[in-house]
Formats: structure tokens, sequence, C-alpha cells
């Protein structure tokens, strides 16, 4: 069952702050100038309020003067281009339940947001520490954001965005956020979150929800999701999961933004069902591993196609830097082809082995890729090698084994 998603339309590389316009730049969403700002209603303002306090790009801003200096420019928002999952119940009240984090600490008295503080934040103050929960949630933003209402208060008429403090953002992990963890290098073992893709299927992040956490998976889960166990089983048997994305770079471009909705797989968390949860990333990583193997014979085929024939006993040599138009034609053909493949091996037998059919997947987007050309000869031979290429990420038959046999490839 394929996830359910919306998107935003992608935008130029401007700081338009969601899509309303600033300053010179354009405007998206409606015929929208300076000289005759459009009120925006409240409710709508409240969405543009919190992507900008934890999306919001880095650069320059509103001017804020404080104690003689006047500064504009700001950084970036603590969640920007991360993708964040959150537990989806039957009705508001489960949902509500399922997103409320257990605390690891015991909370702090003195724990607030921003807006519960007597007094306005003081951007010349050192941060406070990251209390449970208030804190941790809401007040580790480095924008200051001010709403300006109608007389009657139903919209917004203008709006000031600048910069909240100077001070380095404090460490902190989101509970709703996936952790992948550095394996290689001189970072090894360090944390960072995951990042937002809009053209990535929330199916591939599958088994960073359901998996426990650990140093040989590469990532850790989100928190949130480690505290289900403990809710009664009918509500998290149906409990669904809801990704936001923001596909941006970590300054000012903002690509688009997404949400996401998975069927009910919380049922499958390692606690509760773990041959499920292991059957889930065994698909999910010969997804993978096919899809590089693909790109790879794609970038092949495309270099003995237009490169020169090679010295006797050489290959041709791929470029990375210009593996030329048929790699992502290819990717884009074969991840609608492997969604519903890979929900198919879900459903079929356990011991079922997942390369065969992903590889008949990446044939076929392979030959979509390269479309027409195929039917002249030196293309054919290329595609010839390239499936060749391919196959060899096929796992090997075990001699005398009576394995129930596969379709051909």
């Amino acid at each position: 069952m394929p996830d359910q998603r919306k998107r935003s339309p992608q935008r130029r590389k401007d700081n338009s702050h969601s899509g309303r316009a600033a300053g010179n730049n354009p405007s998206w969403w409606g015929p929208f100038t300076d000289t005759d700002p459009q009120p925006l209603p409240t409710e709508e303002a409240v969405w543009h309020l919190l992507v900008q306090h934890y999306y919001g790009p880095s650069g320059r801003c509103s001017a804020r003067t404080v104690e003689e200096s006047a500064l504009a420019n700001s950084t970036a928002g603590p969640l920007r281009k991360t993708i964040s999952f959150h537990p989806l119940g039957r009705n508001l009240h489960e949902s509500l339940v399922a997103s409320v984090p257990r605390s690891v600490d015991t909370q702090d008295a003195d724990d607030l947001c921003p807006w519960e503080e007597p007094d306005a934040p003081d951007p010349q103050r050192s941060l406070a520490p990251l209390t449970w929960p208030g804190r941790l949630l809401t007040g580790r933003s480095r924008h200051a954001v001010l709403l300006i209402p109608s007389a009657d208060g139903r919209t917004v008429t203008d709006t000031y965005l600048t910069w909240a403090t100077r001070h380095p953002a404090l460490a902190a992990v989101d509970p709703y956020v996936v952790m992948n963890t550095v394996k290689t290098g001189a970072a090894a073992g360090n944390r960072y979150p995951r990042e937002a893709d809009a053209a990535r299927a929330l199916w591939r992040d599958l088994d960073a929800l359901l998996l426990k956490s650990d140093e040989t998976s590469g990532f850790h889960r989100p928190t949130i999701f480690a505290d289900l166990n403990d809710l009664p089983e009918d509500v998290r048997a149906a409990l669904r999961v809801r990704a936001y994305g923001f596909d941006q770079d970590g300054q000012q471009v903002d690509r688009a933004w997404f949400t996401s909705v998975t069927p009910p797989i919380l049922r499958w968390t390692q606690e509760r069902n773990p041959a499920m949860a292991h059957r889930i990333s065994t698909c999910r990583k010969a997804a993978e591993e096919v899809a590089d193997k693909l790109g790879f014979a794609a970038a092949v085929a495309w270099a003995e196609t237009t490169s020169p024939p090679p010295a006797e006993g050489r290959q041709v040599k791929v470029d990375s830097k210009n593996p030329g138009s048929w790699r992502a034609r290819a990717h884009n053909a074969y991840w609608p082809l492997a969604e519903p493949t890979f929900w198919r091996l879900l459903s079929e037998a356990a011991d079922q082995e997942p390369y065969r059919a992903f590889v008949r997947d990446a044939e076929q987007a392979l030959r979509a890729a390269v479309g027409a050309a195929e039917r002249q000869q030196k293309p054919a031979r290329a595609v010839s090698h390239a499936l060749g290429i391919l196959r060899t990420v096929l796992p090997p038959v075990p001699s005398g084994s009576e394995h129930r046999k596969e379709a051909p490839v």
C-alpha cells in the first residue's frame, strides 16, 4: 500500500518566506506587492510563524538593534531541511496522546516555553538550558517573528522577521527525527538529523521507525516511537505515521515541502513483531542496493554509447560528475515500480528472496530510461552489458538445493 503524499510546488532560489512576497522577491501565491499588501487569515499566519521558527532560513533579515549594534542576519531554524515523523491515531485524541514523548529526565520546575516567560527573551542573555519539555520542543528557535494583527484580530496585515539570538545553538535531539550516524572518517560516530528529500518515498524510511536503535544500523529511530509500546493494543495497532518534510538547503533555498502518511505499521515494531520488522529492513535494503547498482549500470551504458571506443583491453571510463541522463531517468522510473513490489513482498512468504523482484523492476526502468535509442546497435550493446552488471546484485542460488524456482529475470 503506497504512502499518501502531498507536496508544495517547487520554488526559486529566493528568501520568499514560505511563499509570501518579501521585499523585491517574486510572489508565488497571488498578485501581492509591498504597495498593496493583502492580509492573511490569522489561522494561516500561525502556520507561517511555525514554519519560520522551525525551518526558517539563515542570512539576511530585518535589522534588529540591540545596545546600539544593528545586525540584519540570522542562523537557520533548528529543524531546517529535516523530515520529522509523528504518530497518527484514529482521531485527534489518540494522535495527541501518542505524540507526547516520555520524559527521560525529571522535569525542571522552571521549564517554560518562550511565551510563558515573564519577560520577553533577551537576545543578549545566554541561552537557558534545554529543559523538558518546553524549552526542548519550543525554545530552540533562531528567529524572532512579530505578526501585526488587523483591528479585529481576524487577519495579519504585516510581519517582521529578524534574528532572536547570536549565541551558539545548544545540542539537542528532537524526539520526532531520525538520527543518522556517521560510520567512517574522522567524524565517525557523530549523529545528524536525516534530511528531507521530496523525491524519496516514505516507505524507504520504515525500518528506521520500526527497528531498535543500535550502532550497527547507522541510524537511531525517533525516540517518540520507543514510547508507543505502552499504549493499549487496539490504539497501537491502528497507529499510522505522518511525516513532514522540508526539502531545503542549509541556508536559503526552499525546494519543496511535503507530507506523507503510511498504513498502520506500528504493530510491526521490533519489540512487537521482530520477524516483520526485520523483513521490512531486508526488503528496503535490497531495494536500495538494486537502485545503486541500477545507477552504476545506467552510467556505464551511457558512457559506452557516447564515448569513443576505448583502447583494446580497456573499459570505458565512467565520469562520476557527468554520468549522463540515463541514470536519473532510470531512478525516476525505478522507484515508482519498486514501491508496490515492496508492499507485495511484505504480504508474501517471509523466505522469498527480494533481490530478484527488485531487479525485474530495475531492468524495466533501465529500458524505459534508454527508450527508443535501444533500437540502435551501439546503445543495444551497451544496454545488454548494463543488464549483466545489474544482475550481479542477485545472490547466488545454493547448489543442490530444493529452493522454489523463481521466474527468470
